[in-house]
């Protein structure tokens, strides 16, 4: 951080996760000890169909999103990602499923899909995330669409905790 990079690391939470009534304390605890920012966080979670009514889950979210830390739906687009649970959810962005990513530069219709898609996350005051970008084609598709951020193995693919520190290093000295 001390060299202008900043970076939000994104953690996969189960559904059973987010009825932890300690989580949010928890997070908030661990960020304080090594005085990191709140906005350094994202968490993801997947399986949203019938949790909007759930009580603890949304308790969870609210109290997240509080505390300025952003969540994400994961693979949105596919399976039982509900448009009208986002009514309902205190939830800051959409993750594009990469079966979707895949394709808009192969047909037409996954084309405008994905621009809906797009335009409908926005139209509700949400970024959107395009997962498995692989390609040069897909990048500029995506951006052309006005797609907030890309994601996928174009850019790096994952590593371990334990190279992290030596790929803050690299990228530190690109800068």
């Amino acid at each position: 951080r001390s060299k202008g990079i900043h970076l939000q690391i994104s953690i996969n939470l189960s559904t059973q996760q987010f009825r932890n009534t300690d989580l949010v304390n928890n997070v908030l605890q661990i960020l304080k000890r090594f005085e990191l920012p709140n906005s350094c966080l994202m968490f993801e979670v997947r399986e949203v169909n019938g949790l909007a009514s759930q009580e603890p889950f949304n308790a969870r979210l609210e109290e997240f999103h509080n505390a300025g830390i952003d969540v994400a739906m994961d693979h949105f687009g596919i399976g039982d990602s509900s448009i009208s649970a986002l009514r309902k959810l205190k939830i800051s962005q959409l993750k594009l499923d990469q079966s979707i990513t895949n394709k808009i530069t192969k047909d037409k219709k996954s084309y405008n899909i994905a621009d809906a898609l797009i335009r409908f996350a926005h139209a509700l005051e949400l970024s959107i995330i395009a997962q498995g970008v692989e390609t040069e084609a897909e990048r500029q598709a995506l951006t052309e669409l006005n797609c907030d951020q890309l994601q996928g193995h174009l850019f790096g693919r994952p590593v371990p905790e334990s190279r992290l520190p030596q790929l803050v290093k690299q990228i530190s000295a690109m800068q």
